[in-house]
């Protein structure tokens, strides 16, 4: 919330972008839960007291588009209702590939990446670093199981093998979790590619941590949130040497001196300013006394009292300031929005999208107007990042590869070893720092993870009865026959 703000201000002080207008907003809380998303959607079409359905009750001012969902059912549910209006909703972190069909979803539009790609991506990063033999692990959810099975589908495709492929789920018993951890205990693949949520891994890493797993090598998904908040320290620190792919996430120039302002003397319009700030500082503003200078006057030394001179750059450690891609994608859509509409007043009679090559009249503008210009915007963000739609309403898939590191006294570091882009040429598209990299057994080399030995020279492969052709045994070559080549 705190990022549409911020490029809703940045906009409304920009003399060069919307000139003479200015842009707001309206928050509705989906508390991740469809239904209220789909209640927030008929409010704000409706616009009045009460929300009435396909009906209309305010003239002014003019919605543009909608922001969300941020989950993929959320953003389902919401896109059904706004369909017949062809009304643009441009959602900052829903990446199910079904989202792409224009067919069913002609008005939605993303600022991050579809899932579809990612799988491309942890094939190709698994091929680079010869691993033939993975493991696999998906949430208990549609998205999760349609990733993990397309990064099987491009696996298998490249000649990599799937040891074992597992769903998770914090809702499972101990008996169920505890097999799984069983299963990857004495699978031999060493690496393991995950698209799952925090809560549901930490129930599995629970199990884990009492079977000393400490070797295995985890590549993680976008949906992972990387924070030590989430796991117990034993846990946390399974996870040391892991990859973990995030959305790519340019600095938002200006956004943590916003952060870094507010305040309730400042912003006593915000009605969240008070309750985070009582969350953030550990202390109570007093009930009665709705003056904050009264506050300041009376509060004197008295520390569960929220004074308003609290160190404002404490509050920093309450933003996860390293993992910026929600609030950095829903700034995108924001700037998406302000520059189609933008285009829209700039529209040439003659030259427009419509009937006739005309363009739409402001003063009257519909709801199905603005999705053309949506469409085919195009701008550069003040980090000189390219931003566009292709013909499925997706933005190109750039990913950044990160690596958890954890220290024997408990401290941990991020650092990004590569990015992933999908707009480079073939062969350029997966750039790895090697040297920068960790892994689990502390070590910069890079470990294996395979089913079976090379077989040497004079010896051949004879796969194994019943397993995949990656597992194998090394015979001797038959009589009258050689072979001078390493797995020949």
């Amino acid at each position: 919330m705190l990022g549409m703000l911020f490029a809703t201000s940045e906009i409304n002080k920009n003399p060069n972008l919307l000139p003479n207008m200015t842009l707001g907003l309206k928050v509705f809380d989906s508390c991740m839960w469809e239904t209220r998303a789909l209640e927030g959607i008929i409010d704000l079409l409706t616009g009045g007291e009460e929300p009435v359905p396909n009906f209309i009750c305010q003239s002014s001012p003019t919605l543009l588009g909608v922001i969300g969902g941020l989950t993929s059912s959320a953003s389902m549910t919401m896109a059904h209702i706004l369909k017949p209006y062809r009304f643009p909703q441009i959602s900052y972190a829903s990446q199910h590939s079904k989202l792409s069909d224009k067919n069913l979803f002609p008005s939605f539009l993303r600022t991050v990446p579809s899932q579809s790609p990612q799988s491309l991506v942890f094939a190709q990063l698994v091929k680079h670093f010869n691993w033939t033999w993975i493991g696999l692990l998906a949430s208990d959810s549609d998205v999760c199981y349609m990733m993990i099975k397309g990064v099987k589908e491009e696996a298998e495709r490249l000649g990599i093998c799937v040891s074992f492929w597992e769903k998770l789920s914090d809702s499972y018993s101990k008996e169920r979790l505890r097999a799984i951890a069983e299963t990857i205990r004495r699978s031999s693949a060493q690496v393991i590619i995950c698209d799952c949520y925090s809560n549901d891994l930490n129930a599995l890493l629970h199990h884990l941590s009492y079977m000393k797993q400490t070797d295995k090598i985890w590549i993680l998904s976008t949906g992972f949130t990387i924070s030590a908040t989430y796991f117990p320290a034993q846990s946390w620190r399974l996870l040391n040497g892991s990859l973990v792919l995030v959305l790519h996430t340019p600095e938002i120039y200006g956004f943590k001196n916003f952060l870094e302002s507010l305040h309730p003397l400042k912003d006593s319009e915000d009605i969240f300013i008070k309750t985070f700030w009582e969350v953030a500082f550990d202390c109570r503003w007093p009930v009665n006394d709705s003056s904050l200078i009264a506050v300041l006057e009376e509060a004197g030394d008295d520390k569960l009292r929220c004074t308003g001179v609290e160190l404002v750059e404490d509050v920093n450690s309450m933003f996860v300031l390293y993992d910026m891609g929600l609030t950095y994608h829903i700034y995108l859509a924001v700037y998406a929005l302000a520059r189609a509409l933008q285009d829209l007043i700039s529209c040439t009679p003659g030259r427009g999208p419509f009937q006739n090559s005309s363009c739409a009249e402001l003063s009257h503008l519909k709801l199905w107007q603005m999705l053309p210009y949506v469409r085919s915007v195009r701008f550069n963000t003040s980090g000189g990042e390219e931003i566009f739609f292709d013909e499925n309403g997706d933005v190109p898939a750039v990913f950044d590869f990160v690596n958890l590191q954890i220290f024997s006294d408990g401290t941990d570091r991020l650092v990004q070893v590569g990015t992933f882009d999908s707009n480079a040429h073939d062969g350029e598209q997966m750039k790895l720092k090697m040297d920068e990299m960790m892994w689990s057994t502390g070590h910069i080399q890079v470990p294996s993870s395979f089913c079976s030995e090379s077989c040497p020279p004079g010896f051949r492969q004879s796969v194994r009865k019943g397993q995949p052709s990656c597992c194998f045994d090394c015979v001797p070559c038959p009589a009258g026959e050689i072979s001078n080549m390493t797995d020949f």
